[in-house]
């Protein structure tokens, strides 16, 4: 059996060249802004329950904080790579 994960984020990625840039970054800036949301606040619960539950459960909030963190870095390096290039397909070579 394969492990395989499922972002929905990733279908609005496959679609970028038919937006604007200027739609991409702000879609992408919002996402970024999202997860660090979401990681401050997983940091918070995960502080207040410091002391109150087993190390193991504690364990589940940092497997959950890496996947953030991850998504987080991949986002902010989609968006670097957005900002830099002038065309999307300036890579692509048609057969």
């Amino acid at each position: 059996m394969r492990l395989r994960f499922y972002y929905p984020f990733d279908i609005g990625v496959t679609m970028m060249s038919l937006m604007s840039r200027r739609t991409v970054l702000r879609a992408l800036k919002k996402r970024i802004r999202f997860t660090e949301e979401h990681i401050e606040e997983l940091r918070r619960e995960k502080a207040e329950l410091q002391g109150k539950i087993p190390f193991f459960a504690l364990a589940v909030f940092d497997h959950y904080l890496y996947h953030l963190e991850a998504e987080k870095k991949w986002l902010e390096n989609l968006k670097e790579e957005v900002e830099r290039r002038e065309n999307y397909f300036e890579d692509f070579e048609e057969e």
